[in-house]
């Protein structure tokens, strides 16, 4: 499992990259508002990115609200798992 520290990792990775990947499954890994809004910033940026699953982790109301905007600038994502949150 990956920890908020550990996606922060991958996320500065992608960072490099930011259209190589087109699905991201996260999902089950106890993640907070921190990663979510890191999440929402790569987001933001991804053109290639068309599934992001974060379902049952431990992301609150500031991670929705984050996607939320990122998703007026992507237009490549069509879908999102959020439930179990």
């Amino acid at each position: 499992r990956l920890d908020d520290e550990g996606v922060d990792k991958l996320l500065t990775g992608l960072d490099e990259h930011p259209n190589s990947v087109v699905s991201l499954n996260l999902a089950n890994n106890q993640l907070t508002d921190k990663t979510g809004a890191r999440l929402a910033r790569y987001l933001a940026t991804s053109t290639a990115i068309t599934a992001l699953f974060l379902s049952g982790n431990r992301l609150g109301l500031a991670t929705y609200e984050a996607v939320a905007q990122a998703l007026q600038v992507n237009t490549s994502l069509g879908s999102l798992f959020m439930w179990s949150n």
